[in-house]
């Protein structure tokens, strides 16, 4: 027998964090797919291309730095409190080297990106976005 549960939504709220701003970063990783990457991990760099599919259903794309640091990537809108991501698109499932500034808030960390592009391997070749 089932029974009927009213729910009270009640309002918590979010801890506070201070936020800590870093300039002028470095960071290589690669941008992966936050769906796939958190649902395959280790899997997902197995050398298969993988599509960004879910992007288009709006699974965002973040940034895996070499510790396992999440990155989110982000832009300065027009307005100096409007913060949108870019589009990474062309970079997914690839290395990438960005530079920017550093936003953590507790464990989160943004990048307000100002560059990025596709890292160099070792040979000094860069593949081009999205091949």
């Amino acid at each position: 027998i089932l029974a009927e549960v009213e729910l009270t939504p009640t309002k918590i709220a979010p801890p506070s964090f201070p936020l800590r701003e870093s300039a002028d970063v470095h960071v290589v990783g690669r941008v992966v797919d936050l769906g796939l990457w958190l649902g395959k991990g280790d899997s997902f760099s197995s050398g298969v291309k993988h599509t960004c599919a879910d992007v288009e259903n709006g699974e965002p794309l973040v940034l895996i730095g070499d510790s396992g640091t999440i990155y989110y990537p982000l832009v300065r809108g027009t307005a100096t409190t409007s913060i949108v991501r870019p589009d990474l698109r062309p970079y997914c499932d690839r290395e990438v080297s960005v530079d920017g500034t550093l936003l953590v808030r507790g464990e989160a960390h943004g990048i307000i990106i100002s560059r990025v592009a596709a890292y160099a391997d070792k040979t000094g070749t860069s593949p081009k976005p999205g091949s």
